[in-house]
């Protein structure tokens, strides 16, 4: 099963965050409902630009957090990366 709003996707296993953006980052309900996510025991994969706020670098500095650059020349080895990850072979 699975749930869809606007840019957060949920299934049993794999929740998807579609841009955490710089104009959210502006929401204490957001920054609030994205620490819930992540305390979940679910993956979370995310996209979030290249931002400096602190909520941003709280969130990347969480331990169980991988971060990924993504450019047109590496998109294929993390996306085989991320699939790993989710599959289980960190």
């Amino acid at each position: 099963m699975s749930y869809c709003s606007g840019k957060v996707c949920c299934s049993r296993h794999l929740i998807v965050l579609d841009e955490i953006g710089k104009i959210k980052l502006y929401s204490k309900k957001f920054k609030r409902l994205i620490k819930e996510i992540l305390d979940l025991s679910r993956s979370v994969l995310a996209t979030i630009g290249k931002i400096k706020n602190d909520f941003v670098e709280e969130v990347k500095c969480r331990e169980d957090v991988v971060i990924f650059e993504l450019t047109l020349r590496n998109r294929d080895e993390v996306f085989e990366r991320i699939v790993e990850i989710l599959e289980g072979g960190i």
